[in-house]
């Protein structure tokens, strides 16, 4: 009657130290020498949780060129946008979030995650609002979860405050920079005067 059960056990032992096996090969020798995409996505996450940033860069580019399939190469994008943004490399973060917003049928939540991603990007590393107001109005609309939603609601805000300041600083430039009417030249030489 165990007998079933222990050789299933037996079998599941088995196939798990070939595994580990195919495992340590794939560090050993990197990426390169698989065509699989789901191999290389795991040892990009391999290295990545071993702390190696560096070496799961090197796999995720490599992932997205051999994948055929499109949740595999989102992955390698997300993954490769959150590498570089770790690494304090904002625009080439900026980058991978914006391919992968090309990506077809995208989940709501990765398209959610990288509006979001690019907002805060633009607003605080490329400086420009409109564009932030953009992504983050993006984001707000696939949000389903209602504390993201909530504070994305607060972005959009704020973020819409920026953009009529903005506005507003640019009008004054604008006035500023025209030329003065004669009755001001005038004034203003009297003033000169006195």
């Amino acid at each position: 009657m165990l007998s079933p059960v222990l050789e299933h056990n037996r079998l599941d032992l088995v196939y798990l130290g070939l595994l580990t096996g195919l495992e340590c090969e794939l560090v050993r020798c990197g990426g390169n020498i698989t065509v699989n995409s789901n191999q290389v996505l795991g040892l990009g996450r391999i290295y990545d949780r071993a702390g190696q940033h560096h070496s799961a860069v090197e796999c995720y580019p490599l992932v997205a060129k051999l994948s055929a399939v499109s949740g595999v190469r989102v992955e390698a994008l997300r993954r490769l946008a959150l590498s570089c943004r770790r690494k304090r490399r904002f625009r080439e973060a900026a980058q991978f979030w914006c391919l992968l917003l090309d990506v077809p049928e995208l989940s709501q939540r990765v398209w959610c995650e990288a509006s979001l991603a690019l907002a805060v990007y633009y607003e605080h590393r490329a400086h420009d609002v409109s564009r932030a107001d953009l992504f983050a109005r993006q984001a707000l609309e696939v949000a389903t979860y209602p504390p993201r939603c909530q504070a994305l609601e607060h972005r959009v805000r704020r973020l819409c405050r920026k953009v009529e300041t903005d506005l507003r600083s640019q009008k004054t430039r604008k006035q500023l920079n025209e030329p003065l009417s004669s009755a001001a030249h005038f004034l203003a030489d009297d003033e000169l005067q006195l």
